[in-house]
């Protein structure tokens, strides 16, 4: 007969899947990689921080050197496949317009003595950038301009606008649609 294995009372609390006290590491990591809560993990990527190696014609990471980045839904969505990488460029296009339209503009070009500052040339550059913007947008069609908008502008999901279970692969279809027009006008 097998001799019966002994257990070993464990304190209340106690995990009893928990790793033996040799099997712990206690050592810091490395490299910072920021605060560890939900909030700050959100869109956040750990990521070798490469080097181009011109001689061997490849990205190297010599030393193992790690960095943590945040990247946005549309660039998540670019890197699974769920949009192209020309649809990738239009959102970010699209992107950098609407974010243009944002900026104020430079409190100071160039020091100007004995001159006041002209208003009309600080409104004729946000004409021109809402402009720019426009002109971008009014090449999305109308059903699709709402999700564009959500995914790209806003970095919300298809499912914040009602696109659930389902209807998520028709949101995702209307992104990728009025991408797609964003790129033959951008001639991506």
């Amino acid at each position: 007969m097998p001799k019966k294995k002994r257990r070993t009372r464990l304190k209340h609390g106690t995990n009893k899947y928990g790793k033996p006290a040799s099997q712990v590491s206690l050592a810091q990591p490395s490299w910072d990689m920021g605060p560890d809560t939900e909030a700050q993990r959100a869109g956040k990527v750990i990521e070798d921080a490469r080097i181009w190696d011109a001689d061997k014609g490849v990205w190297v990471n010599p030393n193992g050197v790690k960095r943590a980045r945040r990247i946005d839904l549309i660039e998540s969505w670019a890197n699974t496949g769920k949009v192209t990488e020309r649809q990738f460029k239009a959102a970010q296009a699209l992107r950098i317009a609407f974010e243009r339209t944002m900026c104020s503009a430079p409190a100071i070009k160039k020091v100007q003595v004995d001159t006041s500052p002209r208003p009309d040339e600080t409104v004729a550059m946000m004409v021109d950038r809402i402009g720019a913007f426009a002109d971008l947008m009014k090449h999305v069609p109308s059903e699709s301009r709402a999700v564009v908008e959500c995914v790209v502008l806003d970095n919300r999901g298809p499912n914040n606008l009602g696109y659930k279970a389902r209807a998520y692969a028709r949101g995702v279809e209307l992104l990728r649609s009025g991408l797609d027009a964003v790129a033959d006008e951008l001639r991506l």
